[in-house]
């Protein structure tokens, strides 16, 4: 799907950056480096979302694909956090629904830094009123899921993390393989690995795209998850 692009690997300088930046986390550092960053980390990740572009689209036509939406800020948001070091060691991309927010999108992401390179896709966050929905959802559709949850290709390149609720019971007609999502609070799927010289070439990005695209169907399925009602559930 992707022809050869303007991305062409991550080089040496940006993993510098994300080295020093957290031994040295304040404004004058970082003011001092801005083009440094703004041409060996924030380019290339431009690049790479612009390459992935295409793919995304397959995933969902609605998916928010501008480079500025996708790539997140280098500078964190401290106001609610007990975290005041102004800038992240790491950075991501993320692709959801254009308009949608974060926390409701079941998005596609890809992260780098310096433990390594993930992507997959999952929620921001762990709501029980989803967690209901998906067990709601499941329950309604568990013919539909069962072969998307089996794909042995998603095994193949992708591992399911979650915290699960311990006591929950299950239908007793649920497929066995269901079971992990059905009492999980909140789970994603991810593809980790660490960081080699093939992160310094374009050529890796076919394997991203070709993994992320396996992920079509299972971002399908949960993509627009129902919250209505959800409260009079007993599940």
């Amino acid at each position: 799907m992707t022809a050869k692009g303007e991305f062409q690997g991550f080089p040496k300088e940006m993993f510098e950056f994300f080295m020093a930046i957290s031994f040295n986390n304040n404004t004058e550092f970082f003011e001092e480096n801005r083009k440094l960053y703004e041409q060996k980390v924030k380019a290339p990740l431009y690049a790479l979302a612009r390459d992935l572009t295409p793919m995304a689209l397959h995933v969902d036509p609605e998916m928010e694909v501008r480079p500025p939406k996708v790539v997140s800020r280098l500078r964190r948001d401290t106001r609610f956090s007990a975290n005041k070091l102004p800038y992240r060691d790491h950075m991501w991309l993320s692709w959801r629904p254009a308009g949608r927010p974060k926390s409701q999108c079941f998005g596609l992401y890809l992260e780098i830094g310096l433990e390594g390179l993930s992507y997959g896709v999952g929620w921001y966050d762990a709501d029980p009123r989803r967690a209901k929905a998906i067990r709601r959802l499941l329950r309604q559709q568990k013919e539909r899921f069962l072969p998307i949850a089996t794909d042995p290709a998603l095994a193949q390149a992708f591992q399911l993390h979650a915290s699960w609720y311990k006591r929950l019971q299950a239908p007793e007609d649920l497929p066995e393989a269901l079971l992990p999502y059905y009492r999980a609070k909140g789970f994603y799927l991810e593809h980790a690995e660490p960081l080699d010289k093939r992160h310094l070439q374009a050529d890796f990005l076919r394997e991203v795209e070709a993994n992320l695209l396996r992920l079509k169907a299972m971002y399908g399925f949960f993509r627009d998850l129902s919250l209505e009602g959800i409260d009079e559930e007993i599940w």
